[in-house]
C-alpha cells in the first residue's frame, strides 16, 4: 500500500477549481511568519527506484536509511484520480475555528501565492488519524479534547511504481518539475514543521491565511497537562532533522 504521512502547519482542503471547476483533496503548506517551518518530503532509500532519465535533487538533510528533500510548488501523483474517502472527526476544521468562509482562489487553482509553500494533490484512496500529540488541547472555551498529531493518506496502487511529481513556477512563468519513481508501497513523509527543538512563539493564527477574508480572528489551542491515552502508532519513519519541534500548535486542521 502507498502511504503519505502528513505532519505540522497543514490544512487538508476540499475545493474547486475556478479555472476547470473540478474539486481536489489538497493539503495545502503554509509560509509560517515569525517561526521557521520547513516544507519537506522525506522518503526511504529502498522506496527510490533510480531513474536515470530524471535525476533527482541534492537532498537537503538525510537520516537513518532516509534523505529529505525541500518541496514547494504543486505535488501530484499518477495515482487514479479523484477525492478520498475521509476518516478525519477528530481534526480541527477551520469552519468551527472561525467565521470566515471562503478559500483563497489560489488554493483550489494551486497557484504561487506568498502565504503557501506547497500543494499536495492527493487521489482516490483514504485519509486517517494516524497518532495524537501526548496532551490534550483546548480551542478558546471550546471542550478540551485530544489531536491528531499525524494524518495518513494510503491508496492501492496498480501500477508496478508510482510517479511524484514536484512542478515548481519559475522566474519566467515556465514551470520546472522534479519527478520522484517510487515503489508501489512507499511509505513517506510530507511535513511543515519547527526547525528546532524548543518551543517557540504562537502561531496557529497562521491558518487565517487560508480565507480571503482580511484580519479574521481564528481560535486558537492551548496545550493542557490532561494527557491523552491513546494507542494509535503512525508508521515509523526516520527523521533528517537534529532538531525539530511538533505541539499542538503545529496541527494539521481541515477544511471545510
Amino acid at each position: 500500500m502507498f502511504e503519505i504521512q502528513f505532519q505540522g502547519v497543514i490544512t487538508h482542503a476540499r475545493v474547486a477549481s475556478s479555472v476547470d471547476g473540478e474539486t481536489r483533496q489538497i493539503a495545502v503548506l503554509y509560509n509560517v511568519p515569525r517561526v521557521r517551518h520547513v516544507p519537506l518530503m522525506t522518503l526511504r532509500n529502498d522506496d527510490v527506484i533510480p531513474d536515470k532519465k530524471n535525476p533527482l535533487p541534492e537532498p537537503v538533510g538525510t537520516g537513518e536509511g532516509v534523505k529529505c528533500y525541500r518541496i514547494g510548488g504543486e505535488i501530484t501523483t499518477d495515482l487514479p484520480e479523484g477525492l478520498p474517502t475521509q476518516y478525519l472527526a477528530h481534526v480541527p476544521r477551520l469552519s468551527d475555528l472561525t467565521t470566515a468562509r471562503t478559500p483563497r482562489a489560489s488554493i483550489g487553482n494551486r497557484d504561487t501565492d506568498p502565504h503557501f509553500s506547497a500543494y499536495v494533490v492527493l487521489a482516490k484512496g483514504a485519509m486517517h488519524e494516524a497518532d495524537w500529540f501526548p496532551r490534550k488541547a483546548q480551542f478558546d472555551g471550546q471542550e478540551p479534547r485530544c489531536v491528531p498529531r499525524t494524518i495518513t493518506f494510503t491508496a492501492f496502487a496498480m501500477q508496478k511504481h508510482v510517479t511524484l511529481t514536484m512542478s515548481i513556477e519559475d522566474d519566467e512563468g515556465g514551470f520546472k518539475e522534479t519527478i520522484f519513481t517510487l515503489s508501489r508501497d512507499a511509505l513517506l513523509r510530507i511535513s511543515n514543521i519547527e526547525a528546532n527543538a524548543n518551543p517557540s512563539s504562537q502561531h496557529f493564527d497562521t491558518y487565517a491565511s487560508f480565507f480571503a477574508n482580511k484580519n479574521i480572528p481564528l481560535k486558537r489551542p492551548m496545550q493542557l497537562r490532561d494527557r491523552c491515552e491513546t494507542t494509535a502508532h503512525a508508521r515509523d519513519i526516520p527523521t533528517c532533522y537534529r532538531n525539530a519541534h511538533l505541539s499542538v500548535e503545529c496541527s494539521n486542521t481541515l477544511y471545510p
